[in-house]
C-alpha cells in the first residue's frame, strides 16, 4: 500500500457524494429525467455517470437512448432536476467535522467537482461553512474528471504540491483524476458500497480520513467468519461473562446464533478493531428500531487500558452513520463494569435510567 504524505497542506475533496450526501437525490434525479425522457433508468448506468460534467452525462444519454432532444434542450431539463434535487441534499455524516479537523491543522481546503460553481457555494452558504473551502475547481474547467486537469487546477489555485496533497473521492472517475493528478487519493465508501478501485486506501467513514495517515493507528473492519473463534472468546471469558444480560457461558449453539453474520448490514453490524496487526476488540450494533441501534463492546484483556475501546466505539458510531444516517445509539452497561460506565460517558453518551442491573445510555448521532 503507498504511503501517505509525510507532510500535508493542503486537503482536495469531492462534491456530490463526499462532500455532499447527493448520491439518493441525484439517483432521483437521474430517474425523473429518465423517466421523462422514456427510458429504463438503471444503478449501473447511474454509477458509470458519477463524475463527469453534466454535459457529458446528457451527451451521453442522448447518444445511447437516442433520445430525441436536443444538447441545449436536454441540457435544460437534466439541470431543473439536478437543482430540484440539489434542495434536498445534507452534509454527508461527519464532513464538517473533517472540514474543521482540516483548518485545525492549517490545511488549504478545496472542492473539485463536475457539479456548478453556484450549486456549491449555495450549499456551503446554507451550511454555514463558506469560510472553510479556499478554492472551488467546478464543472466550467474542461476537460472534466476523469482528467486530472482539474485536480491540477485546484493545485495550482492553493499554491500547494501535489506531493502534499491529500483527495478524497466517491467514484472511480474522480479517484482517477486525482491519482493522476499525483495526490494520495482517499476512496470513500462506507462499509455497505464497493471501493472504486485505483485510490491508495479506503476510507469508510469521512471522520476516520486523518486516521489513515497513521499506519499505526486502530483500524475497524466488518466481521468475517474466520472471526468467530475470536468473538466466540470474547463473549465466553470467564471474568467478563457477568456484565452479559445472559451472565453465563454461552453454549456452541448459543454463540452461533449470537455471533450470526448479518450480510445485509442493517440488522446486525459486527465489527473488529484491529491494533498493530491483531484483533483487539469486537463491537456488536443490533437494530433496535428504524433508526436506532444498540452498541456493545469487548476489549481483548492484552489490549485494556490503551484507549481503544472508545476508539472502536467512535469509529463504529461514524460507520453506522455513514451508511444509515442519522441514528441514535443505546447501551446498556453493567452497574459494576466501571470501565465500561467511563467508556460510554468518554464517548458523550448521556445517562438515561437504569434497568435491573444496568445502566442505560443513549447517544444521537456520531460526528457531524
Amino acid at each position: 500500500m503507498k504511503e501517505p504524505p509525510q507532510k500535508v497542506d493542503a486537503l482536495l475533496l469531492d462534491f456530490d457524494g463526499t462532500l455532499a450526501g447527493s448520491l439518493q437525490p441525484m439517483w432521483d434525479a437521474y430517474c425523473r429525467f429518465a423517466t421523462a425522457c422514456r427510458f429504463a433508468p438503471t444503478t449501473a448506468e447511474f454509477e458509470e455517470l458519477n463524475g463527469p460534467p453534466l454535459d457529458q452525462i446528457v451527451q451521453h444519454l442522448r447518444t445511447k437512448h437516442n433520445l430525441e432532444l436536443d444538447q441545449k434542450t436536454a441540457l435544460s431539463r437534466y439541470r431543473e432536476e439536478v437543482a430540484w434535487a440539489q434542495e434536498r441534499v445534507h452534509p454527508t455524516p461527519g464532513a464538517l467535522s473533517l472540514l474543521e479537523a482540516a483548518r485545525s491543522r492549517g490545511w488549504r481546503t478545496g472542492i473539485v467537482t463536475s457539479n456548478s460553481r453556484e450549486t456549491v457555494v449555495a450549499f456551503l452558504s446554507r451550511h454555514g461553512v463558506s469560510d472553510r473551502i479556499d478554492c472551488i475547481v467546478d464543472c466550467a474547467l474542461s476537460p472534466g474528471k476523469p482528467d486530472p486537469a482539474p485536480y491540477r487546477s485546484a493545485l495550482a489555485t492553493l499554491g500547494v504540491a501535489a506531493s502534499a496533497a491529500l483527495a478524497v473521492e466517491d467514484s472511480r472517475q474522480g479517484v482517477a483524476a486525482a491519482s493522476a493528478a499525483g495526490l494520495y487519493t482517499f476512496a470513500y465508501a462506507p462499509f455497505d458500497r464497493t471501493p472504486p478501485s485505483g485510490a491508495a486506501d479506503r476510507v469508510e467513514s469521512l471522520p476516520r480520513t486523518l486516521d489513515r495517515l497513521d499506519p499505526s493507528a486502530p483500524r475497524l473492519r466488518l466481521a468475517k467468519e474466520a472471526d468467530r473463534p475470536f468473538l466466540f472468546a470474547l463473549r465466553n471469558r470467564e471474568e467478563d461473562v457477568a456484565y452479559f444480560t445472559t451472565p453465563r457461558r454461552l453454549e456452541p449453539s448459543e454463540l452461533e446464533q449470537r455471533f450470526t453474520l448479518d450480510p445485509t448490514l442493517t440488522r446486525r453490524l459486527t465489527f473488529i478493531l484491529e491494533s498493530a496487526s491483531r484483533s483487539t476488540a469486537m463491537l456488536r450494533l443490533d437494530q433496535r428500531g428504524e433508526a436506532s441501534y444498540e452498541i456493545g463492546v469487548a476489549v481483548a484483556p492484552a489490549a485494556r487500558g490503551e484507549g481503544l475501546g472508545r476508539r472502536g466505539v467512535e469509529q463504529a458510531m461514524d460507520a453506522v452513520a455513514a451508511m444509515h444516517g442519522p441514528v441514535r445509539f443505546t447501551a446498556s452497561v453493567a452497574i459494576e463494569n466501571a470501565a465500561s460506565l467511563r467508556l460510554f460517558d468518554s464517548c458523550g453518551f448521556t445517562r438515561v435510567g437504569t434497568s435491573d442491573r444496568f445502566q442505560l445510555f443513549a447517544k444521537l448521532g456520531a460526528s457531524r
